[in-house]
Formats: structure tokens, sequence, C-alpha cells
């Protein structure tokens, strides 16, 4: 009932878990930007502004949602909305991702893969391994801008959006490009309103969560763009 207002809430049952303060409480200019980021009210040098926008993304990645509820004079209360595991029936293994039509033409593509939740990183470069391309994958945007620089060689440049590290993915492809000007660039993010956002850029921006067979077939076709000189 709580989500019921909530166009994104798939039904079923959540965990809801409240942490309250009793602060100032934010005005409705504040609250309603409180999730996009690098948007803060802490002074120049204080804050980074990525704190409330990566619990944003990282919940939504689990399927679930999150609220704030503040009053000015009074605090505010921001409740984490968390999907209950449902036990999975026995079945087998699933099988690998298919592999997209035409990436035969690409098998031997090499990936650079930035994320820096590690599971999330293990499960897109092992994604991207079982349909024919070579993954080399790093922690966060300086890690990658390293391996640019160091002059490895990538056919696309798949990034998380929001990392830490004082760079994210949206300036790692702009480094990118200046360093590779025809690097395909595939972006994601688990934050809705940085989708929109990212298209001033000129980026493509793909939502978490993502399944295996966009994320394959989508690298594809960047790779072979990329080696038909479209790209």
């Amino acid at each position: 009932d709580v989500l019921a207002g909530n166009a994104d809430a798939k039904p079923g049952s959540y965990v809801a878990v409240s942490l309250r303060d009793d602060g100032t409480g934010m005005p409705a200019e504040v609250r309603e930007r409180a999730f996009e980021p690098f948007f803060t009210t802490k002074p120049q040098g204080k804050g980074t502004g990525l704190g409330l926008s990566q619990v944003f993304g990282f919940i939504r990645q689990l399927g679930g949602h999150i609220a704030i509820d503040s009053t000015l004079g009074e605090g505010t209360v921001v409740t984490l909305y968390l999907p209950i595991a449902a036990e999975p029936p026995a079945q087998q293994p699933a099988p690998p991702a298919p592999v997209p039509e035409g990436i035969a033409a690409v098998s031997r593509a090499t990936v650079l893969v930035v994320e820096d939740d590690e599971r999330v990183r293990e499960v897109a470069a092992e994604t991207l391994r079982d349909a024919g391309f070579r993954v080399i994958a790093a922690q966060d945007a300086l890690e990658a801008l390293a391996l640019l620089r160091r002059g490895e060689q990538f056919d696309v440049l798949f990034s998380d959006i929001v990392m830490p590290g004082g760079m994210n993915g949206i300036e790692l492809a702009q480094a990118a490009r200046r360093l590779r000007p025809r690097l395909p660039v595939l972006l994601a993010t688990g934050y809705a309103g940085t989708v929109a956002g990212s298209a001033d850029h000129g980026f493509e921006v793909m939502s978490k969560p993502y399944d295996q067979s966009t994320l394959t077939q989508r690298i594809a076709e960047l790779a072979t763009e990329r080696h038909r000189g479209v790209a």
C-alpha cells in the first residue's frame, strides 16, 4: 500500500527500514533533488553530493525503492523498501546468454568494463566473456583511465556512471574520447534521472538492472560499428 503511488514498484512483499533524524529538515526543492548525483547543500569542498545517489542506485539494483519524508524544523525520515527474496524453485543452471547475431565478426573485440560494485562487475565481465569477447575490468574510472593512457587497445568502453574515486563515468567517457576519439562508449546507471541527463553529454546510457542478452547485443553492435568504421 505504501508503494501504491510508485509507478516503478513491482507487486510483492517488502521490508521497510526507516532512518530518522531531528535536524532542520529539507525544503521541497531540496527534497526533490536529494537523489541527483553531485547535488549537495554543503559548502564547496565539504561534500561530493554522491551519498544519497549511490544509495538510490544500490536500492534500485536490488529491485527496491527509497522515499524521503521531511518537515522543516522537525527532521527527516528516509525509508528503504527492499523486496523480500522468495525461495527459488530447484532448477538447472541457466544457459549462457545467447550470442547475438553477427557477433562472430567481432569475437576478438576487447571490452573495458568499469564498475565499482565487485559483484556487478564480475557478472558483466563473465557475460561478455561467455559471448566471445575479451574483457578487461577496472574497479573505478581512474584505474580505467590509467589502462587507456598505458596504451591498452579497446573496442568498446562499458562503464557505470556513479562511482567513487573522484571521477564519474561521464567524465571517464569524455577523457577516453579525448584519448581515443573513435572509441564507442556505453554507460549504465541505476538512477533514472541520470539516464535523461546523460543525453546532454552525447553518450548512450543503459538503465540498471539490464539483462544479459541486451548487454551482449548492444556491445556487439558497437564493436561492429567500430570495425566497420561507423563509430
